[in-house]
């Protein structure tokens, strides 16, 4: 059972790192708030395309680890760990747009 919460886990994490994409590049490009990632700053200068096919690289990239190690002994709650990050940060996101005037 626990193998089947991690790999619904890791498939959330998947989708919110599409969602962090996407209010990232909204706020960002919208002026509405500035990337604090140092390593994801010169890919979002340098175009949005760079930006999304970065984000996306290490997006399939930590899905591919945790996928790969699912049922290694505690890995759910890394995934989890991850999952929150993840969701807090989309929450933050989304409050930064509902303020948006």
């Amino acid at each position: 059972m626990i193998i089947g919460i991690n790999s619904l886990l890791i498939v959330l994490i998947g989708l919110l790192h599409i969602i962090d994409t996407c209010t990232t590049m909204y706020l960002v490009y919208g002026g509405h708030a500035e990337e604090s990632n140092p390593m994801l700053i010169p890919a979002l200068e340098s175009s949005p395309l760079a930006f999304i096919l970065v984000k996306l690289f290490i997006a399939a990239l930590t899905v591919t680890i945790l996928w790969l190690s699912r049922k290694e002994k505690n890995m759910i709650f890394v995934s989890l760990f991850i999952a929150l990050i993840f969701f807090n940060e989309s929450c933050n996101h989304f409050e930064l747009i509902s303020n948006i005037p």
